[in-house]
């Protein structure tokens, strides 16, 4: 993620860029994978939290649950879970559910 609020996907190998993700509406400030690489989760200025199909390079989810910016994103173990961390005054961590409904 970066100030041109994407997540850019990039093929390691050959150094070429194979996806943009393009719905945050402000800067991206973290993402991170799922443990078995299937969802990626990024959240920034806009304080929101997407969550994304690596594989469709579709969007999945949006949240708006802080007040301010998104810091950090770290997925559980499982992979079932992830926790968000914002300069939230009073609520500055989130637990995430990513089962299916």
């Amino acid at each position: 993620g970066g100030k041109d609020n994407a997540v850019w996907l990039w093929d390691i190998p050959s150094g070429q860029d194979i996806a943009t993700l393009n719905e945050h509406e402000d800067w991206v400030r973290t993402v991170a994978f799922s443990p078995d690489g299937a969802m990626l989760a990024s959240g920034g200025q806009d304080k929101t939290i997407k969550r994304w199909n690596v594989a469709s390079r579709e969007r999945t989810a949006s949240l708006e649950r802080h007040t301010n910016c998104v810091r950090t994103i770290a997925f559980s173990p499982d992979g079932l879970s992830y926790y968000t961390l914002s300069e939230d005054q009073y609520q500055p961590v989130y637990m995430v559910d990513c089962r299916p409904d």
